[in-house]
Formats: C-alpha cells, sequence, structure tokens
C-alpha cells in the first residue's frame, strides 16, 4: 500500500479585542469600569460586595458584567448573590482567594477555583457557573470540588501554548513545590504538573501570604513569600507547566514581601512590601542576570504603614493600578514600561467616589487584554471520485472559539502534491498567486481575502481538479481522514494572530499505474526469501544483493513478459551469513532499492 501526501501551509491574520476584565469590583463596594476610548476608567460605585483581599471579576466578550465574588460568595450582573452562589470554599482574606476562567471551547460554563489557606485542609477547590441559567444571571451547578491541599494564598493562571487551554498555578504549603493544573475542555485533570524549585514555604505562618503573578506573555512567573522577605522571580514552560531558572530577589529593609506585577513590555517588576513602613520598587529584568536585577532596585514611593500598598494589577490600558488599604483613592503607574520615576506612579490615580480600597484587586488573567487565539480546525470532507471525472474538494474551516470574529480576513496557503494526481482546474473563493513544478511535485499557492470568519463552521476555498491517478484497479481516487493537528500552534504576535503549522491528509491505498514494487517476505529472513515484483518493466531485470561495505554477494537475472507485467514472483535461498544487505531489483532505466535482513 502507497500514501502520497498533500501538505498545506496556512496563515490567517487576525485581530479583535475581548473585555472580559474590562469590569473590576473590588475593595468595599469599589469599582472600575475600562473604556478603549478613554485615557481613565470609569469609577462603579454599584458594587455588593465586600473584599478584604482577594476577588475576581469576569465579563463577557463585549464587556458586559457577568458575575464577580470574594472567594466566599458570588454576585450576579444585577448585583444580586448568583443562585447558589453562597458558601463557596475560599477565604476573604486569603491574597489570592479566586480566580474565574471560562471552560474552553464551552460557551456557558466557567470555572471559580477558590483558596482557603486558613483552613490546610479544604485548600484549593472549585466551583462550577452555568451563565445561562437564571434567565442569563447563571447558578452554581457544581460547588467546593476538592483539588488540592495544603497551599498558600497563591492562584493564577495563563493560557497553554496551544492557545485554548488554561494552566491553573499554586504553592504547596510546608515544600518548595509549585502546583500547575491543566483546564481543557474535558474539564480539569486533576493531577498536576510538579516543579520542586525556589524556596520552601515553612516557619512563620504569615509565610502563606503574597502574590503571584504571570507575565503578559506566560512566560514568567513571579511570587511574593511574604516573611521570608523575597520575591522569587521564575520561567515558565507554557506548554509542559515546568518552572524552573529561579532568581531571589531580596526586599530592601526585610520588609515582607505582598504584592508584584510585570510591566506590559515585560522588561520591569514592580514590588510593594511593607512592615512598620511600607515601600513600592521598580526592578528592570532586561539583562536576565540575577545580581544585575536586585542592583537595578528604584524606590518609587515610601510611605507610612497607615496607607498599606497592597495588590499591583496591570489594567487594560496598560496601566499598573495599585490598591490603598483603607483609601478612598488607587495609586496608580501611569507609564509602567518606562525606567525608575519616569514610570510616573501617581498615589491619587484614581478617585474612587467614597467607596474604599483595601488590599486587594481582582485577579485578572492577561489573555483577556490580547486578542483571543482562535482555536482553527481546518480540514476536507472525503472525497472519492474515479480517473477522468472533475472533482471539487472544499478547504473547511471550523471555529472553536467562544466568540466568533466579525470581520473581513484574509488567508494564504500552499498546496504540494504529486503532480500525476490531480491537474488543477479552478479554485473558487480563492485565486491561483502560483501554480508550478518542482521534482514532480505541483506547488500551488492560493490567496483570499474575503472570508469572513463569523461562523463556527464554513469552506473557505473549494479545489477544482481533474482526477489523473485512482487508488485502486478500478481507477478510483480516495482521499480521507484529513484536518489540521493540533500541533499547528497560533503564535500572538503583536495584537495580530498568525496560524503556522501543517497539515497533512493520506491518499489511502494509491497505487501509481506502471510504478514498480518491490516486497520481501519474510522478514527477517533465515536465507529463504520470495520476492514480488509488480509493475516491472518487460524485458531483462536483474537483481543484485551487496553488503554493507558494497561487495556484491548475490546476483540473478530475471526476463518479466508481457502477461507478467502486474506481478512475478521469484523464491530464492540465498546462502549467506547473517547480517544487513542491500538489494537493488529492475534494469538501466528504474531500480527499486531495500534493505534485507539475514538471521540465521
Amino acid at each position: 500500500m502507497f500514501r502520497y501526501l498533500i501538505i498545506f501551509f496556512l496563515s490567517f491574520t487576525l485581530a479583535f479585542s475581548q473585555k472580559e476584565a474590562h469590569i473590576w469590583y473590588f475593595g468595599e463596594g469599589a469599582g472600575l469600569k475600562f473604556d478603549n476610548s478613554s485615557n481613565s476608567p470609569f469609577v462603579l460605585t454599584d458594587g455588593a460586595m465586600i473584599a478584604p483581599e482577594g476577588c475576581c471579576t469576569i465579563s463577557d466578550f463585549e464587556g458586559n458584567l457577568l458575575f464577580y465574588t470574594n472567594g466566599e460568595t458570588i454576585w450576579n450582573r444585577n448585583h444580586q448573590i448568583l443562585k447558589n452562589g453562597d458558601g463557596l470554599s475560599g477565604s476573604i482574606y486569603s491574597t489570592q482567594s479566586v480566580i474565574i476562567l471560562p471552560k474552553p471551547s464551552d460557551q456557558s460554563l466557567y470555572y471559580v477555583f477558590t483558596i482557603n489557606s486558613e483552613d490546610e485542609k479544604i485548600g484549593l477547590q472549585y466551583s462550577i457557573v452555568d451563565i445561562s441559567l437564571d434567565n442569563g444571571n447563571g447558578e452554581v451547578i457544581e460547588k467546593n470540588i476538592p483539588v488540592f491541599t495544603p497551599v498558600a494564598e497563591k492562584i493564577n493562571a495563563t493560557r497553554h501554548k496551544n492557545g485554548r487551554d488554561f494552566w491553573i498555578i499554586t504553592h504547596e504549603l510546608y515544600t518548595n513545590r509549585f502546583a500547575a493544573f491543566l483546564l481543557t475542555n474535558n474539564g480539569l485533570e486533576k493531577t498536576p504538573v510538579f516543579s520542586s524549585i525556589g524556596l520552601s514555604y515553612t516557619g512563620n505562618r504569615t509565610i502563606n501570604m503574597g502574590s503571584l503573578k504571570i507575565s503578559p506573555d506566560g512566560k514568567k512567573i513571579v511570587c511574593g513569600v511574604f516573611s521570608k522577605f523575597t520575591f522569587e522571580l521564575f520561567d515558565f514552560n507554557n506548554e509542559t507547566g515546568e518552572i524552573y531558572n529561579p532568581i531571589t530577589i531580596p526586599t530592601n529593609e526585610s520588609l515582607n514581601a505582598y504584592g508584584c506585577e510585570f510591566s506590559p513590555d515585560m522588561k520591569k517588576l514592580y514590588t510593594t512590601s511593607f512592615d512598620s513602613f511600607v515601600r513600592l520598587y521598580q526592578y528592570d529584568l532586561s539583562s536576565g542576570n540575577a545580581q544585575d536585577i536586585i542592583n537595578s532596585a528604584v524606590l518609587i514611593a515610601d510611605v507610612d504603614a497607615i496607607n498599606v500598598l497592597g495588590t499591583l494589577q496591570l489594567g487594560p490600558d496598560n496601566k499598573i493600578y495599585l490598591a490603598i488599604n483603607k483609601s478612598l483613592y488607587l495609586g496608580v503607574i501611569e507609564k509602567p514600561n518606562e525606567s525608575g520615576l519616569n514610570c510616573g506612579y501617581n498615589p491619587k490615580g484614581v478617585f474612587l467616589n467614597n467607596k474604599l480600597s483595601r488590599l486587594g484587586l481582582p485577579n485578572v488573567i492577561y489573555d483577556y487584554y490580547n486578542p483571543e487565539v482562535p482555536h482553527i480546525l481546518v480540514s476536507l470532507p472525503d472525497t472519492s471520485a474515479y480517473v477522468g471525472e472533475i472533482i471539487s474538494i472544499p478547504l473547511k474551516l471550523e471555529l472553536f472559539n467562544r466568540k466568533k470574529p466579525k470581520g473581513q480576513y484574509s488567508f494564504t496557503s500552499t498546496i504540494v502534491f504529486d503532480s500525476k494526481l490531480l491537474e488543477i482546474k479552478d479554485i473558487k473563493g480563492a485565486f491561483i498567486s502560483e501554480n508550478r513544478i518542482i521534482d514532480n511535485k505541483r506547488h500551488l499557492t492560493i490567496i483570499s481575502d474575503k472570508i469572513e470568519l463569523d461562523k463556527s463552521e464554513q469552506v473557505i476555498a473549494e479545489i477544482v481538479g481533474l482526477v489523473l491517478l485512482g487508488s485502486s484497479r478500478e481507477n478510483k481516487l480516495e482521499i480521507q481522514d484529513f484536518q489540521l493537528s493540533d500541533d499547528a500552534i497560533i503564535e500572538k504576535k503583536d495584537g495580530s494572530l498568525t496560524l503556522k503549522g501543517v497539515c497533512q491528509f493520506d491518499l489511502n491505498q494509491l497505487i501509481i499505474a506502471y510504478q514498480p514494487t518491490l516486497k520481501m517476505y519474510p522478514i527477517p529472513s533465515n536465507g529463504y526469501i520470495n520476492l514480488s515484483l509488480k509493475n516491472f518493466q518487460k524485458g531483462s531485470n536483474h537483481i543484485e544483493i551487496y553488503d554493507t561495505e558494497g561487495r556484491l554477494v548475490f546476483k540473478d537475472n530475471i526476463t518479466i513478459f508481457e502477461n507478467q507485467t502486474e506481478e512475478v514472483i521469484r523464491k530464492y535461498h540465498l546462502d549467506i551469513g547473517s547480517g544487513v544487505y542491500f538489494i537493488k531489483v529492475g534494469n538501466e532505466d528504474k531500480m527499486i532499492d531495500d534493505l534485507l535482513i539475514i538471521q540465521k
């Protein structure tokens, strides 16, 4: 059986915004709504939540509020307790008590992961909200499902490299182990990826405290280890879930480590630490060298302990917001990519209209600030046709995103296939930019800039061709089992999305007419061997066997007559020793090479 491969290289460029994190509720009834048309967020005062520390808010793609929580209670879009939304197992006094994630490839379900470090028997748990229930207000359909214990007050998440799934990362108590759990469209994988690295979380109970943040590109992690007076910086492999390459950054003046955040360009790190006084520092990460990073520390703010600086959070406007405990204001780092005091820290950056900030701000997945990574499947439906027929092979695209990107887009597809299979007649829905034969392979490049990606499934082009060769004696061509594999990764670059990868399909049982084939059996052989020769040219052919040093150890001549061209079988007893040999069969015009293994 022969299989011939057609390979497609496709590239799409898409860009569309997401607004799941454009509304924040936090503190004591405080809130913000970010608007891309405004330089400053709109202050909200309708929040029903009291959140001394950790909290989280989730909206839909258009920025419409869905629900928010402090890890113990969930409020819906109308600021009422969500149906079955009380009694969650988190703690409002955990630095990061909760994070909300949509279930991949599901329009309705959201996972609410909660942390309770005060009760070690509870630890990390999750509940599930079905937002389609209760007239769109949502309902908790599963509550307080145990995942892992004991854990510190740290939880955050980022996309898997595949652009579809999520990694949920926390830290075990009493060890130096991080645990990374994978959330897929099949649910939460209960066995985490452990990384034993960095400080061991033992000693003073307050070692629980401190934030864990992941860089916007999902490749670095930083966390505050409170009573160890230390921030730890790591690399993160968002494909395997592994954490590695630790860098230890001690706080100045032996202050407790609490808040941390990356700048949008990921070259700066901001930290908050406190004891009898409070500090906000900036570090330059660009060198990647531990001592250089420590030496780069710049004191941005020095305040007394009355207004403790808490969580730092990057906003969708690329500014960093800073919780100030029991203050009517949020601090704002206006230009966090700039060095030193040029970052423009304003301790009264946002007035909360008489609502109070506490130590926490919503836990945000930075992927929400970027264009969504489309999960795209490209396939060809099974096709069957006879030689001489004109066939139309649709190139079908499926989108598996929670929301379909509206608008007109473009694609380029290069198709490489055996030139003897099809004669291309037309391309529907696209035009041909290249059509040439190189080494008996046809290279066909098609381009279109008029596809609307607003449907879950659509045909983006049709390849029209004349069938030249079949896959059976009935001269029938079979194309089966084609799809773009999950290994085709979509990379985010500068707010755009480019699909990269190779997809392929097999032409099953395809035998090219008059293509000579050689089969040997049994393999390995004890010296007795059967040779099956198909489609060799009539007339004189010869069989030669060589050892690995190129010496001829066997030779025979065979004449193939007109009525024998389909198949000829020859049996031999080879008087040669055990080993690997090279066999050649054919004539001056065409030779077939293969390996022969003798075991006696």
